[in-house]
């Protein structure tokens, strides 16, 4: 079984004892999960000055350059096809690892991808997860500006 740190806020949890809280199972999926979409993969613009186990890992949410000169509806389809790298990616790291339990397996991600209507250059992405253990659970909603 596979255990980490629980984060809030980018801030390890202390439980009343004084020790470090762990997670597992869905909830590790889920921390797991959010951090591959909030890291941004190294590229020639994006490099990094420590040494990399996975380049891939990450996603390009945050890689605005990438959108320019596109119009609306080709920067929707290519933000739709960056989450569904990321996701293939992350799911292969998962089926890579010999300690993962049921309820950190993703057995199937539902995402969508729309214009917020008070923001036109702002893509929302709720993203839904289906653990191996039958649990849907929200993963969060991403917002990204994309002009």
């Amino acid at each position: 079984m596979a255990q980490g740190l629980k984060i809030i806020n980018g801030d390890w949890v202390i439980t009343g004892d004084g020790s470090v809280e762990v997670i597992s199972g869905v909830d590790k999926c889920l921390r797991d999960f959010g951090k591959v979409l909030n890291t941004n993969i190294e590229t020639a613009a994006n490099e990094t000055t420590y040494y990399r186990y996975n380049p891939t890992y990450g996603s390009f949410f945050n890689n605005t350059e990438l959108f320019s000169n596109m119009s609306r509806k080709v920067r929707l389809d290519t933000m739709k096809e960056l989450i569904y790298n990321s996701i293939q990616n992350y799911l292969t790291l998962q089926e890579s690892r010999d300690n993962i339990e049921m309820g950190e397996v993703i057995a199937s991600v539902k995402f969508d991808a729309y214009y917020d209507q008070l923001n036109p250059t702002k893509i929302i992405i709720p993203i839904r997860l289906l653990s191996g253990t039958g649990l849907e659970v929200s993963a969060g909603t991403y917002e990204e500006v994309v002009a």
